[in-house]
């Protein structure tokens, strides 16, 4: 016997799509499997996954689902947040767009 999962989707979404340089906001995640080493990055749009700010970061500890709370940017502009795989530069999904404004 086994159980067949489908194809279930990777989803990542932010709590708002504005918010001001250095208030707070929330990502959360829901994925068929976590790994441990999968984890959540702040990027701009434009940036390529390797382009990651350290204190906009974080493994999810292999959590299937949960909650992740960070201070936005000092810098405006548009940014995403991206779900990647095991330690590496490989997103398996990305929310919508977050504009950081200036206040």
């Amino acid at each position: 016997a086994f159980t067949y999962l489908g194809n279930q989707a990777y989803t990542i979404s932010s709590s708002t799509s504005t918010v001001v340089v250095g208030r707070q906001l929330s990502v959360s995640w829901n994925v068929p499997s976590g790994g441990d080493f999968d984890w959540i990055g702040f990027f701009k749009v434009t940036d390529s996954s390797e382009a990651y700010e350290s204190r906009w970061w974080q493994y999810t500890g292999g959590a299937k689902s949960g909650t992740l709370i960070l201070d936005a940017p000092t810098t405006p502009g548009l940014y995403e947040f991206r779900y990647l795989l095991n330690d590496g530069f490989v997103d398996a999904a990305r929310s919508a767009t977050v504009t950081v404004t200036a206040g």
